[in-house]
């Protein structure tokens, strides 16, 4: 069965080959995990050394966080949030939310949205090193509304890509879509498999 949004054991465990490989922070670097669900990326940045902005939607889960990181609490900042373009997801998107398995991984229509561009210039960053984006394929959305942000720090990306994951997503040619933007951005991209749970790719993107 489905295992528990909460279960922590399950979600640090699972991807740990992902990040292991490509999940490399340094200390001192800014770090932004757009998606972060309960924080199997952000923690370990935040050993690392790194500031982290975690993002979610999902409010509950930004507190489960908090309660796992017992370190310096001012390098934790987090944001009940859902990243996507300007206006938030597309109607294209949201119709097609209506029929995809896992809906809960998604920002409620009643969540607050804003965009990359627009939380960079609200928290006044004036550094980023990494972002990583699981957003259960939103990922084009997010991209779009940072467009800014991305040109101007240059900060390498690690993507959760969801075409072999959501029928939906393929059918929105979100992949192509996606390489093309982060191509015309002078990023290359590395693309990683990932077989062990649900079956997806994982983009390792560097300027």
């Amino acid at each position: 069965g489905r295992q528990s949004l909460d279960d922590k054991e399950y979600w640090f465990d699972d991807e740990r080959e992902i990040r292991d490989r490509h999940w490399r922070i340094e200390p001192g670097q800014v770090v932004m995990d757009i998606g972060c669900h309960i924080g199997s990326y952000s923690i370990p940045a935040l050993t690392a050394g790194a500031v982290v902005y975690a993002v979610d939607p999902c409010e509950p889960r930004l507190a489960r966080l908090r309660q796992f990181w017992d370190g310096d609490p001012a390098r934790l900042i987090t944001v009940t949030r859902a990243l996507a373009e300007e206006g938030g997801y597309t109607a294209e998107f949201r119709a097609s939310l209506a029929h995809a398995a896992y809906a809960e991984f998604h920002a409620p229509a009643g969540a607050r949205f804003s965009t990359l561009d627009g939380l960079a210039a609200e928290y006044g960053i004036a550094r980023l090193d990494w972002v990583k984006i699981d957003v259960e394929g939103a990922e084009l959305g997010v991209l779009r509304g940072g467009l800014e942000t991305l040109a101007r720090f240059r900060p390498a990306l690690l993507i959760e890509a969801h075409d072999k994951v959501y029928e939906f997503v393929a059918a929105m040619d979100s992949e192509r879509r996606c390489h093309d933007l982060l191509a015309g951005l002078g990023y290359e991209i590395e693309v990683v498999p990932y077989t062990r749970s649900a079956p997806r790719d994982f983009w390792v993107c560097r300027p």
